[in-house]
């Protein structure tokens, strides 16, 4: 449990994206054992944008990926068109497939003038940090409830398929939210009859650990029954 002092400062490493606040959610190690995290950093008060960084093992930014180790990523949901802000956007969970490539899944705003209402948004970048615009829109999914629902994790099945849990809304309570994509981002209908499930336990219900079992199974762990806004 001691710092590996090999790894960056003494065992620790801190990374500035933004010129306001960065906040790192998830993390993945990929391919020679590089280091990806994922979060989202801002350069105001009031527009997230999603972020990642990519370390070496020894903590430095791998320069190869991004702009000089990170990305930071707009999202166009079309939801704040007219207000001149990014609409904002978070990632919350992040796995790496088979290829090198990261799937990263959190929640962007898709109108601003409501709530705001946000959905859940899952995109894919290649491996030198750039997106993969065989990967839906290019290189991003947003999946909508009608209500809002945002995505807190992500993994990848053992076919390449995409899965992503959090939790849909329709403004009075909160439901478990599993969504299976394709490799290519089309919503995978024999899963749930349409891509989706959705589970209703307690008032306020939001999935935020997701793993696959030997067998193919998702567990899903959560918090059900919030009193206050769990998003």
């Amino acid at each position: 449990g001691r710092l590996d002092r090999s790894f960056g400062s003494g065992g620790v490493v801190t990374t500035a994206i933004g010129s306001f606040d960065d906040v790192a959610t998830a993390v993945a190690i990929g391919p020679r054992g590089r280091i990806v995290v994922a979060g989202w950093a801002a350069k105001d008060l009031y527009s997230p944008e999603l972020a990642l960084a990519r370390y070496k093992r020894n903590g430095r930014l791998d320069r190869s990926f991004g702009s000089g180790g990170t990305v930071m990523e707009p999202i166009d949901s079309g939801g704040c068109d007219g207000y001149e802000i990014r609409c904002p956007a978070e990632a919350q969970g992040v796995a790496i497939d088979s290829d090198g490539r990261i799937v990263v899944a959190g929640w962007v705003v898709t109108d601003l003038a409501f709530i705001p209402d946000h959905d859940f948004a899952v995109m894919r970048y290649k491996p030198d940090g750039t997106l993969d615009d065989s990967f839906g829109s290019n290189g991003a999914v947003i999946t909508s409830f009608g209500g809002g629902g945002a995505a807190y994790a992500v993994t990848i099945d053992g076919e390449g398929r995409i899965v992503a849990a959090g939790f849909r809304s329709d403004y009075h309570d909160a439901d478990f939210a599993t969504i299976r994509y394709n490799s290519d981002g089309t919503l995978d209908d024999s899963f749930g009859g349409d891509g989706v499930v959705t589970d209703h336990v307690d008032v306020l219900n939001v999935a935020l650990a997701l793993a696959i079992d030997s067998e193919g199974r998702l567990v899903v762990a959560g918090v059900m029954g919030c009193s206050t806004a769990c998003d």
